[in-house]
């Protein structure tokens, strides 16, 4: 009997994330760890905010391209 080997994705290396500038709005840590490390394995600039107000202020410091949120975060 053979067992097969598992299948392993390739690891791919994104070009030109080093200059995206990117908002993470995450309360959740756990949620927020996931989310860093793969954009940091993107090589991406990725400031963090844990709340709505951390979000409010960052937003108005620095001209972001792309930002990801937790969308139940600005019902709490």
């Amino acid at each position: 009997v053979t067992i097969p080997q598992p299948l392993v994705a390739p690891k791919l290396k994104i070009v030109g994330t080093e200059e995206i500038q990117i908002l993470l709005i995450e309360d959740d840590q756990l949620a927020r760890i996931a989310a860093l490390n793969s954009l940091n394995a993107a090589n991406c600039k990725v400031s963090v905010a844990e709340n709505v107000s951390q979000a409010k202020s960052l937003l108005n410091q620095t001209k972001f391209d792309l930002v990801f949120s937790d969308l139940g975060i600005f019902t709490r």
